[in-house]
């Protein structure tokens, strides 16, 4: 997934993903995190409680990175999610 998306990952990537959510709320452990910037909300404010409900990779806009606050997980940093 990383090597296609031509991202940069920070710790340790899973072997693969079970799904895909952009719902830091139903997120399915295994599951890759997408952090969408939408109109109300911003994704990336919810990445670590997606990682800490299972999210076995969040994929995360490098220019957001700096304000994650998270220490565990693996990331898939990119220059923009979509």
């Amino acid at each position: 997934m990383a090597r296609v998306m031509a991202a940069q990952v920070v710790g340790a990537a899973p072997e693969g993903v079970t799904g895909i959510s952009i719902d830091s709320r139903t997120i399915e452990p295994g599951e890759a995190y997408f952090a969408i910037k939408g109109d109300t909300h911003d994704g990336h404010a919810f990445v670590a409680p997606a990682l800490k409900a299972g999210a076995g990779v969040a994929v995360v806009a490098v220019s957001k990175v700096p304000t994650l606050g998270v220490s565990q997980g693996c990331l898939l940093i990119v220059p923009d999610v979509l």
